[in-house]
């Protein structure tokens, strides 16, 4: 899924736009069928095929997550 946001916003701000976006999506997804979620924000007007994104989510660890029990943390 891909989102841009409308406006322009800072870096101090943008993340907080992302977020907004992203947990929107995730809420509204099938749960039973949620295994992971993340973003990528990226500072131009490009796309990004999914492989592509798949090996920038290999790149930084992100499938290599340890799941953190809350109640033991």
């Amino acid at each position: 899924m891909e989102v841009a946001p409308d406006g322009v916003y800072l870096c101090d701000h943008l993340e907080d736009v992302i977020e907004h976006c992203y947990r929107k999506l995730r809420d509204e997804a099938n749960q039973s069928q949620m295994v992971a979620s993340g973003w990528i924000a990226i500072p131009e007007a490009v796309s990004l095929d999914e492989a592509h994104a798949a090996r920038i989510f290999e790149a930084v660890g992100a499938w290599r997550q340890v799941k953190v029990d809350p109640c033991n943390a």
